[in-house]
């Protein structure tokens, strides 16, 4: 805790992983402690730039993720170009059930850098399990369209719009935009 509090990431890791080990399994425990050290260690990892060994000790101690950990990590990796981990992180909280949110999803199609068909992959996998994030999602793909000159993507996300959500409207006006400067004046 005082590792925490003073923000001194080294001597934080060593007292969690001294307190994890007289706990067999973090997972197992009542108490919701190690949930709430764990998240405080991501949020200095975080400002440290050292998500791999924060990560790597949580892994350790069998930690179980929360989207919210995973998206603070996710964010430092992108910003970070840290694309190895990002891959590293996913497969981890798919394999721990962790949900995804639409911040989750924006974060995730940013690290594609332009990779289309992962970007489609990801937009599918939304879809399918109904989350909500548009607006999350919306700004990275049209970004991505316009550097490669393809609307396949915003094809997609256009397929994904609701018409009674009207917190979708700046979307919509991003797509018109979209369409009417890639000459596609039909699909605005």
């Amino acid at each position: 805790k005082t590792g925490l509090q003073v923000g001194h990431l080294d001597d934080a890791l060593e007292h969690f992983r001294g307190v994890g080990d007289g706990c067999r399994d973090m997972q197992t425990t009542a108490s919701s402690a190690p949930q709430h050290i764990a998240a405080r260690l991501v949020e200095l990892g975080c400002r440290e730039h050292r998500i791999a060994t924060v990560l790597e000790a949580l892994e350790e101690q069998n930690v179980l993720l929360t989207t919210e950990m995973v998206n603070a990590m996710l964010g430092e990796c992108v910003r970070t170009r840290e694309l190895r981990l990002v891959r590293h992180l996913e497969r981890l909280s798919v394999s721990q059930g962790v949900p995804r949110s639409g911040r989750t999803y924006g974060l995730l199609l940013r690290s594609c850098a332009n990779d289309v068909k992962r970007m489609e992959e990801l937009l599918e996998e939304m879809e399918a399990s109904g989350v909500d994030g548009i607006s999350e999602v919306a700004q990275v793909v049209l970004t991505a369209c316009t550097e490669l000159g393809d609307s396949t993507l915003v094809d997609r996300l256009r397929k994904m719009l609701h018409p009674e959500q009207v917190v979708q409207v700046p979307v919509l006006m991003s797509m018109i935009r979209f369409y009417a400067e890639a000459g596609q004046p039909e699909k605005a």
